[in-house]
């Protein structure tokens, strides 16, 4: 259930409190980092407090992946996004959504489709049942490669895996 606006300020406050308290407390900052970022739509404040996280704990896969995923969709620094990807690849390999998010960057906003492609095939490897990496792959397929039987066949297992979802019956039926 969505919160009410009041419930988002009171978290960032008690979030804002627990950094003058404890300011390197890492979890705070990530939490206020992902806070400001969806609700508060305050990007680049976000991006400092991922960024303090990581100062912390530079080990932080998750932090790695959720600045890579700002600085990919919201601030559109898309060699900052790889460099960050990268790092949360290294630190944890057998992250199937790590691969899949690596790979629309490089898919949809850095013209790499062969290395796109790499990307997306070691998701599916690692989780074959990922509803979301076969209908992300299909659409790579149909949208950037052009194959669109090839591109069937996945979004037909993304349905298959998950048949509630229905992004994954338009992407068929826009084949």
């Amino acid at each position: 259930m969505e919160m009410e606006e009041w419930e988002y300020e009171q978290q960032r406050a008690r979030l804002e409190m627990q950094l003058i308290i404890n300011p390197g407390d890492a979890d705070a900052h990530f939490e206020l980092a992902g806070l400001l970022a969806d609700y508060f739509c305050d990007y680049v404040l976000a991006k400092e407090h991922y960024l303090q996280c990581l100062t912390i704990e530079p080990k932080n896969a998750v932090c790695h992946n959720h600045l890579a995923l700002l600085y990919q969709y919201d601030l559109e620094e898309y060699e900052l996004a790889r460099e960050h990807y990268i790092k949360a690849l290294a630190l944890e390999p057998e992250n199937a959504d790590y691969y899949i998010n690596y790979a629309e960057l490089l898919s949809d906003d850095l013209e790499e489709p062969e290395a796109a492609k790499e990307y997306f095939e070691r998701a599916l490897d690692i989780a074959p049942l990922l509803a979301y990496g076969h209908y992300a792959y299909a659409r790579f397929l149909h949208v950037y490669l052009d194959e669109g039987g090839n591109a069937m066949a996945h979004y037909q297992l993304a349905i298959d895996i998950d048949p509630t979802d229905a992004e994954y019956y338009n992407g068929a039926g826009n084949l």
